[in-house]
């Protein structure tokens, strides 16, 4: 079974081994992901986001595909829209 820890469990251990404020580390982890967030919001197909020894958020096109509408078993045509793929690297890439 997999094991879920709370990102406030990980800003509270960061906090302590760097002797700072949690409430300093929790806006810099805030910034942090709105800024991903933006990324990917404002971002163009095939642009990249690096963050160096973790990974890359890469946004794509999905192509347009057949689906089934489950309630009215309708044959429908799912648009094709942007998505976004994460990739590891670095230290994640070899666990």
């Amino acid at each position: 079974m997999s094991e879920k820890v709370p990102l406030n469990d990980i800003l509270k251990k960061i906090a302590q081994e760097q002797e700072l404020e949690e409430s300093t580390v929790k806006k810099v982890s805030s910034k942090i992901f709105e800024e991903i967030v933006n990324f990917v919001k404002t971002g163009n197909i095939d642009d990249e986001l690096r963050i160096t020894n973790f990974g890359k958020f890469v946004i794509y096109r999905s192509k347009e595909k057949r689906g089934i509408n489950p309630r009215t078993k309708e044959r429908i045509m799912i648009p094709a829209k942007k998505r976004v793929k994460f990739r590891t690297f670095g230290i994640l890439k070899n666990l």
